[in-house]
C-alpha cells in the first residue's frame, strides 16, 4: 500500500513509499527525540553475546545495527571481545562483522568519528574518555577537543578517499553508492573548525518549537518530568546535571572548563516546508528531553559501589558512572581486561579528574612528532593525572620520540579483535533489496524509532536460520508515560510474532520494559 501504518500507542510510525528517489519518508510523533537520532536510548550491549545462543559453534558474528544512533554498542563488543581468551588479535578463529545501517550521512559519520576516538591509543585513556563523552553528549566543546575532531575528520575523510588513516584495515565502504560515500564526505568535512555552525542559536530555536507556548515555563516543564518519569527509573542521573542539559545541551562537563566550540558532529540536515515549498537546511534536529546518559553508559555498572545512596542522595552521578564504563572499555581494548577500582580510589573518582592544562594540549598531541603519553607500570586500575605535554619553550621533540608514539600505538591495536565495519545508507528498501544481504546476518538490532521498517516482511531475508533479534524498547524514553512505554514493548513482541520470531524470555529482556526484548528466528 502507499502508506502503512504501524500503532506502536504513543511511538506510532508512518511511513510513506514512492518519496523523491523511491526513499521512504517517516514520520515520528516524539517531537523531543528529534527527527535525527545522535544517540540510541538504552545502555550498551556487547552484541556477541547476545547473539551467542543463536550462533553456531565457531561461526562468526554478522550484525547489523538498524538506527542505533551511536557507536556504544560497537566499542562494547570490541572490548568484550577483547576479554575473551583466543578472541585478541589474530588468534581469532573468524572475525567480527559489524554492520552500521543509518539514512542520515550524519549520524554514520558521528558513529565513525566517535569509534576512532575510542581506538586513537596515542591519547591517553582517561583524556581520550573524557573526549568521547564530552563529543558524544555535548553541544558545545572545548576548543582543545573541537582541534582534535576536526583532525580525526580530517583523517577519517582521507581514508575514505582510499589512503590509510584510522580504521583503515577494518573499515568496509563498498556497500555505499558513491553518492552515499560523497554525503559521509561532506559530513565529516563539515568537522572543520572554520565551518560555521551556531549550535546555540540552532538549540535555542529547537527548544522553542518543541515547547511552544511552554518555553518561558520549561524550567518548570523539566522539573516535572524529571520527577514524574527519569528519577523513578534512572536516580543516578543528577537533577542538577539534567537540567543543565535541557537548557544549555551540555551533559558532560568539566570543572572550570571553557565550552566555547560548536559541536559540529551534531549539525545534519533535515527537510522541511517553507512558504509551502520543501526546503533541506542544516542545523541541530536532535534530543532535547531524553538525555544522552543512558546511551552514554550513565545508568548501568558493574561495580555496584558506583550506586551507593547516602543521606537518600546518590553518591555519584551519571557522568561517573559513564565515565567509569567508558574508562573501562578502552582497558578492555587496550589490555584485555576491565577497569577494576580500588577502594582507596573510589572516593576520588570522578568525570573529569585528570583535566590538562589548555587548549595547546590538543595541538600538542596531534603534532607527528609527538611521544607517546608514558603509561604507569601498575595494572592500569587507578591511573593519575595525565600530565600535560608541551615540551619547554625551544625544545622540539625527537623522531625517536615519534616511534616510540607509533611502535605503542600499534602495539595496541595488534591486540584488537579482528572485525570488519561495514557502512550501509540510504533507503530501507534498497538494502532489503541488495543480494549481498541476503541470509547473511545473525543478528539484528533494530532502535525504538526504526521499529516499523520490520513491518516489512522481506526483513526475514536478511537474517540466517535462529538468528538473533535485539529489539530496543521505550523504557529510558520519559517523553511518554509509563504506560505508553509497556505499550510500545508489547506492540514490539506482537510485530515480532507477525514476522514468526519467537520471544527468548530467558534472556534478560524477559519482559516489555526491558531495555532490549530478545527474539529468535526460527530455523527453516
Amino acid at each position: 500500500s502507499a502508506v502503512s501504518r504501524l500503532s506502536l500507542g504513543c511511538l506510532s510510525a508512518v511511513s510513506r513509499q514512492g518519496g523523491r528517489n523511491g526513499s521512504t519518508k517517516t514520520h515520528m510523533s516524539l517531537r523531543g527525540a528529534g527527527s535525527v537520532r545522535f544517540w540510541g536510548f538504552t545502555p550498551p550491549l556487547d552484541l556477541a553475546e547476545a547473539a551467542s545462543a543463536a550462533a553456531e559453534a565457531g561461526a562468526p558474528l554478522r550484525a547489523l545495527l538498524v538506527g542505533s544512533g551511536d557507536s556504544r554498542h560497537l566499542v562494547t563488543t570490541l572490548a568484550a571481545a577483547c576479554e575473551r581468551p583466543g578472541m585478541g588479535g589474530s588468534s581469532m578463529p573468524s572475525p567480527l562483522e559489524l554492520t552500521v545501517y543509518e539514512e542520515a550521512p550524519e549520524v554514520l559519520a558521528r558513529q565513525l568519528l566517535l569509534l576512532s576516538i575510542a581506538l586513537d591509543f596515542e591519547v591517553p585513556r582517561r583524556e581520550r574518555a573524557e573526549m568521547y563523552l564530552e563529543v558524544f553528549g555535548n553541544l558545545m566543546l572545548r576548543p582543545r577537543t573541537a582541534t582534535y575532531v576536526a583532525s580525526r575528520a580530517v583523517a577519517l575523510r582521507h581514508l575514505l578517499e582510499g589512503g590509510d588513516g584510522p580504521l583503515g584495515e577494518t573499515l568496509d565502504v563498498s556497500l555505499l553508492k558513491m553518492k552515499e560515500r560523497d554525503a559521509l564526505e561532506d559530513a565529516l568535512r563539515s568537522y572543520a573548525e572554520d565551518a560555521p555552525f551556531d549550535a546555540v542559536r540552532c538549540h535555542n530555536d529547537r527548544l522553542r518549537r518543541y515547547y511552544g507556548s511552554r518555553y518561558d515555563a520549561r524550567s518548570n516543564v523539566l522539573d516535572w518530568d524529571y520527577g514524574m518519569e527519569l528519577s523513578p527509573i534512572a536516580p543516578i542521573v543528577h537533577k542538577a546535571q539534567y537540567r543543565e542539559w535541557r537548557m544549555s545541551g551540555i551533559a558532560f562537563e568539566v570543572r572550570a572548563a571553557s565550552y566555547s566550540q560548536p559541536n559540529r558532529t551534531l549539525a545534519s540536515m533535515a527537510c522541511g516546508r517553507e512558504n509551502g515549498l520543501s526546503k533541506m537546511r542544516r542545523g541541530f534536529w536532535g534530543d532535547v528531553v531524553n538525555s544522552p546518559y543512558v546511551a552514554a553508559g550513565g545508568v548501568e555498572a558493574d561495580d555496584a559501589r558506583l550506586f551507593e545512596i547516602r543521606s537518600k542522595q546518590q553518591v555519584k552521578t551519571a557522568c561517573d558512572v559513564a565515565y567509569y564504563n567508558v574508562l573501562s572499555c578502552f582497558q578492555a581494548l587496550e589490555r584485555g581486561s576491565r577497569l577494576r577500582l580500588p577502594p582507596e580510589a573510589l572516593a576520588d573518582f570522578c568525570y573529569g579528574a585528570s583535566v590538562a592544562g589548555d587548549s595547546e594540549w590538543a595541538k600538542g598531541i596531534l603534532a607527528p612528532s609527538m611521544p607517546s603519553p608514558p603509561e604507569d607500570g601498575d595494572s592500569g586500575e587507578h591511573q593519575p593525572a595525565s600530565p600535560r605535554f608541551d615540551a619547554p619553550e625551544g625544545e622540539s621533540r625527537t623522531a625517536d620520540g615519534a616511534r616510540t608514539a607509533t611502535t605503542a600505538g600499534a602495539s595496541k591495536h595488534a591486540r584488537l579483535p579482528m572485525f570488519r565495519l561495514r557502512l550501509v545508507s540510504g533507503a530501507w528498501p534498497d538494502v532489503l533489496r541488495k543480494p549481498r544481504h541476503a541470509r547473511h546476518y545473525n543478528l539484528l538490532y533494530v532502535a525504538s524509532h526504526a521499529a516499523h521498517l520490520l513491518a516489512d516482511a522481506r526483513t526475514n531475508d536478511l537474517l540466517q536460520p535462529r538468528a538473533r533479534v535485539v529489539l530496543e524498547t521505550a523504557r529510558y524514553l520519559i517523553e511518554t508515560r509509563k504506560d505508553k512505554r509497556v505499550e510500545f514493548g508489547r506492540k514490539l513482541l506482537e510485530l515480532a510474532a507477525c514476522r514468526g520470531w519467537t520471544f527468548d524470555s530467558g534472556t534478560a529482556a524477559a519482559s516489555p520494559t526491558s531495555s532490549c526484548a530478545a527474539t529468535s528466528v526460527p530455523p527453516d
